[in-house]
């Protein structure tokens, strides 16, 4: 489901901006649904996103690993691991 990529796109968009950031979304509204989304940075510079899409009484749920990458230029490089439904 394209709701849950978008909670991912969504997190590595504010990572780029703030590689410590960690808040995540909660019931986040999308298009025709909303996403849900949880930060793990506990093995920092590799970071663990977890998303939930939820539409029409569906879910999905997307994991991604990142790692983020200090350029010394005001956004961080976000390279992703890997991008998996579970």
């Amino acid at each position: 489901m394209y709701i849950a990529d978008a909670g991912i796109e969504d997190s590595i968009k504010h990572l780029r901006a703030n590689p410590s950031w960690n808040a995540g979304f909660s019931n986040k509204s999308f298009e025709s649904g909303s996403y849900t989304v949880s930060i793990n940075n506990s093995s920092y510079p590799l970071i663990t996103i977890t998303s939930t899409g939820m539409a029409n009484n569906n879910s999905v749920t997307i994991e991604s690993q990142v790692e983020i990458i200090d350029t010394g230029l005001s956004e961080y490089l976000v390279k992703v691991i890997y991008w998996k439904e579970i």
